[in-house]
């Protein structure tokens, strides 16, 4: 009795044994498929991450263009009774705009969101009449220019460049303020040769009759010419004069 007793604990023990090689072998494969389970969702979610980060940069994504658009160091816009800076500040922003691939509406938001002082208090009255989720850079442009830049004021600019002169400043004055106010006139700046007579017709007599002598054919060459003219004139009246015997 005592020899089948052990047997049969013994033939019991090793059941137990086999029983907990069992189960703890299923554990490890149960643990083994979680883990690949979890490695295949983070997978997925590192791979949608990356997607929608792709998505962004591809489409204009708020996040990528904002920090793309400070890289260039926009400057602020505090609202001026200068019509000439608030288009200059236009300007600027549209030099950016060229380098970056983003959308017509976060163009619109880099802007806005460098708006200051008495720009931004207008802006927060003005933008409540639009549909920011849509609106297109012409038609801030277009809101923008009727406070800071009324047509009424972009008309006398333009009258103002019609009637453009030299006077009594230098070639190089008169270039830059030529250059400035052309802006104003498309109907003139769009046709070359219009415009080339426009500047002809504000330099000083004297100047303008030996430019046309050389008859230019660009306003390049006019300025060039114009500027080559001025120096020959300013070098003869430093020179001393003949003594006549």
């Amino acid at each position: 009795m005592g020899k089948a007793a052990k047997a049969q604990s013994s033939s019991s023990s090793a059941a137990t044994e086999q029983d907990q090689n069992t189960l703890l072998t299923g554990l490890i494969e149960t643990l083994k498929e979680q883990n690949r389970l979890q490695g295949e969702q983070m997978r997925a979610i590192f791979q949608n991450n990356n997607h929608s980060s792709t998505h962004n940069n591809q489409e204009g994504g708020q996040a990528p263009a904002y920090k793309q658009f400070m890289t260039f160091k926009p400057a602020e816009f505090k609202g001026s009774s200068d019509p000439i800076v608030s288009e200059e500040w236009v300007q600027a922003m549209e030099t950016i705009f060229e380098l970056m691939q983003i959308s017509e509406v976060e163009r619109v938001r880099c802007t806005t969101f460098m708006l200051r002082d008495d720009a931004r208090i207008w802006w927060q009255g003005a933008k409540a009449a639009l549909d920011l989720n849509n609106i297109s850079w012409e038609e801030f442009k277009e809101v923008f220019y009727g406070k800071y830049f009324t047509l009424s004021t972009r008309n006398k600019l333009a009258q103002e460049f019609l009637e453009i002169k030299q006077g009594d400043s230098s070639i190089a004055d008169y270039v830059k303020r030529f250059e400035r106010g052309k802006y104003f006139a498309p109907m003139v700046t769009g046709n070359a040769s219009m415009e080339l007579n426009r500047f002809l017709e504000g330099l000083n007599a004297t100047i303008r009759m030996n430019v046309r002598f050389s008859n230019p054919s660009s306003i390049r060459e006019t300025i060039d010419r114009a500027l080559m003219v001025e120096k020959d004139r300013q070098r003869c009246q430093r020179s001393p004069k003949s003594n006549i015997r």
